[in-house]
């Protein structure tokens, strides 16, 4: 032959049998036996791959790099005179190459048949000799508009998905590693999960990150900081620049207790924003120095406005119950009101957590039952620590048939897990008698006395506890709430002291007086946010001091209230103008809200006869010459006024056309905070800072604390913990055993 003639005769005898034996062969048996697809891999990928797999050891895989010139021509002979035998394997190769690439294979009317772009839907030749090659695929997802859009939402790494053994793979098809990016998604895992900087050092997490990818560099705990820093950073001048934007806002304040040596003033600010919506920010988690007295947490609070440049904008700031923060809102209000800038001349400037009150109360109850808890938790800690005595107890609870399988063990500084623990305990009142009987050593035992004493305060807490959890559900606690809540403890307080046990009277007494002092008089804020709720309005005001109180008291409070309610809204004439027009909040408030029923269209271009007759008495308002404030209290409550997942707030943006002023001036009062202090507060007078922050700087602290709240609400991520769990711990019963 030819080739043995021009070449190394032993290589290319070599090459010529295994491309006649292993090619030729293999092409005409797929040919004839219809497996094209095998030629098509064997002939396409790296253009004679087969040749080099069978080729000798020499040859394997250097025939195109190190062999002479001639060998390589002579074995592109061979692959030429292939070609047609290969072009129903390139057929088949085109549409492979377009169906993993975005097109699909269509069927013209003429019968011909096309490759189609899933997302600009061109039409490509694709049979053989038409120019119908894989360029033309190439070519247009390179150029596809549709195409950059898909890659666009693929971030930084995309993927190709394939089949291998009935299983989706997905493999990396192009990666670029960013280690600035990584340090930054670890930061923001640190700060989002409280993780402790100490992970960084660990072997195991290392590795595990690793195995990810290679070019990962270990970050040290003191970079882990700094990125975390950065953040905080970053977020606080992008809050101050909303706070720039900002006209008035009301504050919260609540102590953190670190042990016996730290306490941090947590402040958070409420405000609207520039779409008028009511946001939520922690500002500051600033450390209280020694001694912790109101000027003290004054100077903290006031050295945190000036810092975020807010001094001038505070309306209200809402504090628990103890006499520090009384002194410390004292010395703000003489500060900041001195400037002439606070609304309604700082009447509603020192608000009082609801929260905290109910908290107060419910440890005036459990302070007059100690014996009888203290009873409880002995016994409790004692059956815990023995797993002999805990099946003995389980064993008479059988006996009984009691369905009850756990009893609770609590953290004296929540007095919420303290009510769960002896609700959980009176569960088994018969069994603890019995349990004694068997046990010698066990001398916590209540007496009948006691059993009964707890019962009838429990009763009570009950009425406390389901009250507190409606208002820490609230996102934002309206009038509404507020004032059942408060009804609804008066009522069951009142009832109590009715009570012919004169130990019963001696406990109500004392938690009658809590609530006297801070909800006996009606506190301002809340009777004006109660007026401005169009479910109730001044009548339901009017009702509750008349049900209350003798009528000539009533009569009196009635008109302190509405004296305050005409004040207020003159100032809000005064500093926007006598004319309505220009005053009104923008925007049409969302649907469902309207001034007398829930109304839902299902085409909105198109007004409805109620639509209609809305913005009627919306512009009839507004051409009035009567003021906002009369009309609205002429209109009395309206009690569908409000449709589902319609709030307060939402209502009264609704109608800014047609009371521009008295919307601003209620928006303004309701989205003051009267409810929890914090989310936190679920039974503590003061929050204790976990183990996880108490280990930290002062700095990183409050680094850690605002980030997380401000990461969160960028993200639209509303965490709700249920902090109790920390303070009740379960002791399920081995009923198995």
């Amino acid at each position: 032959m030819d080739t043995n003639g021009d070449a190394n005769e032993g290589i290319i005898l070599k090459v010529n049998e295994d491309v006649n034996e292993d090619i030729n062969l293999k092409v005409t048996e797929d040919a004839h036996e219809g497996i094209c697809l095998k030629v098509m891999e064997d002939a396409n990928e790296d253009n004679n791959l087969k040749v080099k797999e069978d080729s000798n050891e020499g040859i394997n895989l250097k025939v195109n790099e190190d062999a002479n010139e001639d060998i390589n021509l002579k074995v592109n002979e061979h692959v030429d005179i292939l070609k047609e035998d290969l072009k129903p394997a390139v057929k088949n190769l085109k549409r492979t190459y377009a169906a993993m690439n975005g097109f699909i294979e269509i069927t013209l009317s003429n019968g011909l048949k096309k490759a189609q772009c899933v997302h600009c839907e061109e039409k490509f030749v694709v049979e053989p000799g038409d120019d119908g090659g894989t360029t033309q695929f190439k070519r247009h997802v390179q150029q596809c508009e549709g195409c950059e859009e898909t890659t666009k939402k693929r971030l930084i790494m995309s993927y190709k998905t394939c089949r291998i053994k009935n299983d989706n793979v997905r493999i990396l098809k192009n990666f670029n590693f960013d280690q600035e990016k990584v340090r930054e998604a670890a930061a923001g895992m640190v700060i989002g999960n409280e993780c402790l900087f100490k992970m960084f050092k660990s072997k195991v997490f290392n590795l595990f990150v690793n195995s990810f990818n290679p070019e990962f560099e270990r970050i040290s705990p003191r970079i882990a900081k700094g990125d975390c820093l950065r953040i905080y950073e970053d977020e606080k001048e992008e809050l101050k620049e909303l706070l720039e934007t900002v006209d008035k806002l009301s504050l919260t304040a609540e102590l953190w207790h670190v042990g016996n040596k730290t306490v941090y003033v947590c402040l958070t600010g409420h405000f609207f924003d520039s779409e008028k919506k009511l946001q939520r920010r922690i500002l500051s988690l600033c450390d209280v120095p020694s001694p912790r007295s109101g000027l003290a947490i004054s100077d903290a609070i006031f050295k945190c406005l000036l810092d975020w440049g807010i001094e001038n904008k505070v309306s209200s700031i809402t504090v628990d119950c103890s006499s520090a923060s009384g002194v410390a809102l004292d010395h703000l209000k003489h500060r900041i009101g001195s400037n002439g800038k606070l609304l309604f001349g700082g009447k509603v400037f020192h608000q009082r957590c609801c929260v905290h009150i109910i908290d107060l109360m419910a440890q005036n109850g459990l302070n007059e039952i100690h014996d009888f808890v203290d009873n409880i938790r002995k016994s409790v800690r004692y059956l815990r620590l023995s797993k002999k005595c805990l099946l003995k107890f389980t064993e008479i609870v059988k006996q009984l048939h009691m369905p009850s399988k756990k009893l609770i063990l609590d953290d004296s500084a929540c007095w919420n897990a303290t009510y769960s623990m002896l609700v959980a305990a009176m569960e088994f009142r018969e069994v603890f008698p019995r349990y004694q009987g068997g046990d010698p050593d066990y001398t916590w035992l209540p007496t009948s006395e006691d059993w009964e004493r707890g019962e009838q305060v429990c009763q009570i807490l009950k009425v406390l506890v389901d009250v507190k959890k409606v208002f820490l559900r609230s996102e934002n606690l309206t009038a509404r709430v507020l004032m059942k809540g408060i009804w609804k403890i008066r009522e069951v307080l009142s009832k109590k002291s009715m009570a012919e046990n004169p130990y019963l009277q001696a406990v109500v007494l004392k938690m009658k007086g809590i609530f006297d002092k801070f909800w006996g008089e009606l506190p301002l804020l809340i009777a004006l946010a109660t007026v401005l709720d169009p479910r109730l309005n001044m009548n339901f005001l009017e009702f509750w001091f008349r049900e209350n109180y003798p009528e000539f008291e009533a009569e009196r409070k009635i008109t302190y209230v509405r004296d305050a309610l005409y004040e207020l809204f003159n100032g809000y004439v005064v500093s926007q103008g006598s004319s309505n027009s220009g005053q009104c909040m923008h925007g049409d408030g969302p649907k469902g809200c309207s001034s007398s029923v829930c109304v839902h269209t299902e085409d909105d271009e198109t007004l409805s006869s109620s639509d209609s007759f809305e913005l009627y008495m919306e512009q009839r308002t507004a051409k009035s010459d009567k003021p906002e404030l009369d009309m609205y209290l002429e209109e009395g409550p309206c009690h569908s006024a409000l449709g589902s997942g319609c709030s307060v707030l939402e209502w009264w943006k609704a109608r800014s056309y047609g009371y521009p002023i008295l919307s601003k001036m209620a928006c303004d009062i309701l989205s003051i905070p009267f409810g929890a202090t914090s989310r936190s507060s679920l039974g503590t007078l003061h929050r204790i800072v976990d183990h996880y922050h108490a280990s930290m700087s002062k700095e990183m602290v409050q680094a850690l604390s605002c980030a997380a709240d401000w990461l969160n609400c960028s993200n639209g991520i509303k965490s709700s913990p249920d902090y109790e769990k920390n303070f009740v711990k379960e002791i399920w019963l081995p009923w198995g055993l």
